[in-house]
C-alpha cells in the first residue's frame, strides 16, 4: 500500500516535467509550415529552347488516353498545356 502511494507521488511529480504536461486541453495544435506561400520562382528564359516535349502514353485513363476523335486527351495533357500557357510556349 505504501509502495502504491510512493509510486503515485513519484508519477505525479514526474508528470510536471514531461513536455506535454503543460499543454492545456483547449489549445489548438500547431501545424508546421514547410513552405513560403508568398515565394514565387522566376520564369526560366526559354528563348534558346527550340521546343518543349512531354512524354506520355495513350493507355492510362483518366490521365492520358485517346478520345473519340483520336486526339490525345486527359489530365496530364491538360496539365502540359497549362504549363506551356503559363511559360508562354505554344
Amino acid at each position: 500500500m505504501i509502495l502504491r502511494w510512493i509510486f503515485l507521488a513519484l508519477m505525479s511529480a514526474l508528470a510536471g516535467t514531461l513536455p506535454f504536461a503543460g499543454a492545456t486541453q483547449g489549445a489548438e495544435p500547431q501545424v508546421p509550415v514547410l513552405w513560403d506561400t508568398k515565394e514565387r520562382l522566376p520564369k526560366p528564359d526559354l528563348s534558346a529552347l527550340p521546343r518543349l516535349r512531354f512524354l506520355t502514353t495513350t493507355d492510362f485513363p483518366p490521365f492520358n488516353f485517346l478520345d473519340g476523335s483520336g486526339r490525345l486527351s486527359g489530365f496530364h495533357i491538360d496539365l502540359a498545356l497549362a504549363i506551356c500557357a503559363e511559360l508562354g510556349v505554344f
